[in-house]
């Protein structure tokens, strides 16, 4: 999806879809897009306003928007992105009656609303960071970064159910030779990363895409240049799929564009 007028694509498929905006202007907002246990693809977006935050979905079937009544338990941050898996989106998020506790929390699109899944360990201290993303079609991988060890570990999940989330240890590495890199630090609360399970290796990107850090086993790590930026480039993983683009309903008297390519 493309912002700030959505836009649905399909790579593998060729196939592009405009999707109409609500008429609400905000300072920031987020997408992610998922599907029901009857396989109806919509759309969350999340609308920051003024230390608010407000929750509309889109129904590719209906082809509309609509507000979504919802109260969220657990503070996501603009910078978080959500990850989708099994149609479901994924975050990870700060209690709110927890302090600076984070936990791994999901948005069910069938129900439409948020639901808790995993708590980050008690010994979390402030400074730590923790880091969201896939591994594939079926998998999660979390990145850790403890500023008391300077340890990164990045675990993949073995089993994600609706109230039972299991891991596994994929990679550590004892940063604090590299520390010295510059901006290191940034990333691990900005950035994002992908992992490599047949090499054992990951690829982090900093938070404007100008700089990536690759790590392996042995305490591997290479600094990569990516260049200079005039925005903020997005980097995410995509899986081909051939999945297609719902159309929704036409009705009676009405006109709408579809581009399929």
């Amino acid at each position: 999806m493309v912002k700030p007028d959505p836009i649905v694509w399909n790579p593998y498929l060729g196939q592009v879809r405009l999707i109409k905006p609500s008429k609400k202007l905000y300072i920031s907002y987020k997408y992610c897009m998922g599907y029901d246990n009857k396989n109806n693809h919509k759309i969350l977006r999340r609308l920051f306003y003024q230390g608010t935050v407000e929750y509309e979905i889109y129904d590719f079937k209906s082809d509309s928007w609509r507000v979504l009544d919802v109260t969220c338990n657990w503070i996501i941050h603009h910078y978080r992105q959500g990850f989708s898996l099994k149609g479901n989106t994924y975050f990870v998020a700060q209690g709110r009656e927890e302090g600076l506790r984070e936990s791994l929390i999901c948005f069910d699109f069938t129900s439409e609303r948020f639901r808790h899944c995993l708590d980050q360990e008690s010994n979390y201290s402030k400074g730590d960071s923790v880091i969201l993303s896939s591994a594939g079609e079926e998998q999660l991988a979390v990145l850790f970064h403890r500023v008391d060890t300077y340890e990164i570990e990045i675990r993949i999940t073995t089993k994600i159910e609706a109230d039972d989330v299991t891991w596994t240890s994929f990679l550590k590495i004892d940063v604090e030779p590299f520390e010295s890199s510059g901006m290191f630090w940034k990333f691990l609360r900005y950035g994002i990363f992908y992992v490599d399970e047949k090499n054992k290796a990951a690829l982090i990107c900093d938070y404007h895409c100008s700089r990536a850090y690759v790590i392996g086993e042995d305490n591997y790590f290479k600094v990569v240049s990516l260049g200079e930026s005039t925005g903020s480039p997005v980097v995410c993983s995509y899986v081909p799929s051939s999945v297609q683009i719902q159309k929704g309903q036409v009705h009676a008297g009405a006109k709408r564009k579809v581009r399929d390519y």
